[in-house]
């Protein structure tokens, strides 16, 4: 039986070079605890993710910023983990994928 307090792993973005996606308070209001990996694939040579959080997911001033996934190598998963309380969370391509893709996964709990 699954506990009440966990949040499931989610697929955030996939195979991407750009873009972002966001987590709104129905996601963000459950969790505390976070977990992000970014999944690079085979030929890729740079990017970097930004894990950004604010009030609301339509926010539109500055995003803060809780912390980056920076490319270190091809077929290889980097991790970020945070806490706190996030109206909403975005996950955004801030320095474009290139040679490939990358897949980025988040999850948390209470």
């Amino acid at each position: 039986m699954r506990s009440a307090l966990v949040v499931e792993f989610k697929r955030v973005v996939t195979d991407v070079t750009t873009g972002d996606a966001t987590f709104g308070s129905a996601i963000c209001s459950r969790a505390k605890e976070w977990c992000c990996y970014a999944e690079w694939g085979a030929g890729t040579t740079a990017g970097v993710i930004t894990v950004e959080s604010a009030p609301y997911s339509g926010y539109t001033g500055t995003w803060q910023s809780l912390g980056t996934l920076t490319w270190t190598a091809a077929s290889r998963i980097d991790q970020l983990n945070f806490t706190g309380l996030h109206g909403a969370l975005r996950f955004r391509v801030s320095t474009t994928v290139t040679g490939g893709t990358v897949t980025v996964w988040a999850g948390g709990r209470m």
